[in-house]
């Protein structure tokens, strides 16, 4: 019986409620995208796939990262300090892109050879913003095992999203309810739980320069270390955009944009949600044991069997899928997905627990690794944009590659998920 102990725990009831709103988010997600396939184009989604490499790489900046110290903060005095310190830098990025946007713009849609382009990036900022006060929220949310109110904000943001973007389109046609959607999506939920953590937990904005100097020295591995290697990281996921735009065009980014839609969906359906909560009770046992190896091989344990079986079919049968789920003129992207399946298995697995490298300040790891990985997909883009190789063979490489270094991420997670010195000194 006491096998079964980890379901009566805290672990189990926050995860719970992570995955029970994430599950309605991500079958919100699911049910609504053959109708939005249907009243969009795969240009449409390219030019929206476009938008998003732009505020993803440039997000990476929101906070310099220090988001991430909310959670593994010794006390709230101090996570309040970081908090503050996060919104301040995600006010100035925010400022200093919209201003480079403004001058940029003509040069990013030649450099992606889309005209339009020019036009929808000026909404950026607004992403920007509304997705770094997200990250920093989320944090305090898990800080303070809010579960309940990250669960619902994420149902919301899942809703608003298709009920704009179906309602536009419907109407209007164009990819001008795709932005609307993204746009709202990111806004009200945001704001929502902002000012929900505001009232109940007394935040403030009064910034006093002495506290925020010392949480940028305390958390200064996160600008140093985890900054450079979430940008390469997110540099590296965009890749394939970048190669697509040179070698097959706006449609095939529109059909990578829908496969990774739908690869992401067990992601976040399952792996967001046990991450989370496992990132509060690992940070919790590494700071007062000296390990979260326990909870470590538990949470590896479920996310494999979780995973094998879901997209062992994608990987086998996804055009015939997307096919009939989508339409025929989207089977181009069940091929993509049949590709990248090996890898977000991985990402699925992975990406949860590398976290540990977070809790036990070993962020120079990820930064090692993702310089590897970056040098490896700038090959690949060197190879195949100069060789003219076939878009599918040039994904099949990078998702091999990738998974490689997933490997090897998840070995250093282990190995660090005990730390040592703390065990010697106990």
């Amino acid at each position: 019986m006491k096998s079964f102990g980890i379901f009566k725990s805290d672990f189990f009831k926050n995860t719970l409620w992570l995955t029970s709103g994430t599950t309605i988010a991500q079958a919100i997600s699911f049910l609504t995208a053959p109708v939005l396939t249907r009243i969009y184009l795969p240009e449409d989604y390219g030019m929206l796939g476009l938008y998003m490499v732009f505020c993803t790489l440039v997000g990476t900046f929101s906070t310099f990262q220090y988001s991430n110290a909310i959670i593994i903060s010794e006390d709230d005095n101090t996570a309040e300090n970081v908090l503050q310190l996060s919104l301040l830098i995600n006010v100035i990025v925010t400022i200093v892109s919209a201003v480079g946007i403004f001058f940029t713009r003509h040069w990013i849609s030649e450099v992606y050879k889309s005209p339009h382009l020019k036009d929808w990036i000026l909404f950026a900022p607004l992403s920007l913003f509304f997705a770094g006060l997200n990250n920093i929220f989320s944090a305090w949310g898990v800080r303070k095992r809010a579960f309940k109110l990250l669960s619902k904000n994420r149902i919301y943001t899942a809703l608003l999203s298709p009920v704009f973007s179906i309602s536009i389109g419907y109407f209007l046609g164009g990819p001008l309810g795709l932005f609307v959607g993204l746009l709202i999506s990111q806004i009200l939920p945001t704001f929502r739980m902002s000012y929900f953590f505001f009232r109940q937990d007394n935040l403030r904005l009064n910034i006093h320069r002495e506290n925020i100097l010392m949480v940028v020295k305390r958390f200064s591995n996160f600008p140093k270390f985890s900054l450079p290697a979430d940008f390469i990281n997110n540099f590296s996921n965009q890749i394939p955009v970048m190669i697509l735009s040179q070698v097959a065009g706006q449609s095939v980014i529109g059909w990578y944009g829908i496969s990774v839609r739908m690869l992401v969906i067990p992601i976040a359906l399952i792996a967001t949600s046990i991450g989370d909560v496992f990132r509060q009770r690992a940070a919790k046992d590494y700071n007062e044991f000296g390990s979260c190896r326990p909870i470590f091989l538990k949470v590896l344990k479920t996310l494999f069997l979780i995973a094998i079986v879901p997209f062992g079919i994608l990987i086998l049968f996804a055009p015939d899928i997307f096919s009939f789920f989508f339409g025929s003129v989207w089977r181009g992207a069940g091929e993509i997905t049949s590709i990248l399946g090996v890898l977000y298995l991985f990402k699925f697995v992975v990406s949860p627990l590398s976290y540990v490298t977070y809790i036990a300040q070993k962020q120079w790891l990820s930064l090692l690794i993702d310089i590897l990985l970056i040098c490896v997909v700038c090959l690949i883009y060197f190879i195949g944009t100069h060789w003219h190789m076939k878009y599918t063979l040039i994904l099949l490489i990078y998702a091999l590659s990738y998974s490689l270094l997933y490997f090897i991420t998840l070995y250093f997670s282990y190995k660090f998920s005990k730390n040592e010195k703390h065990i010697i000194a106990s």
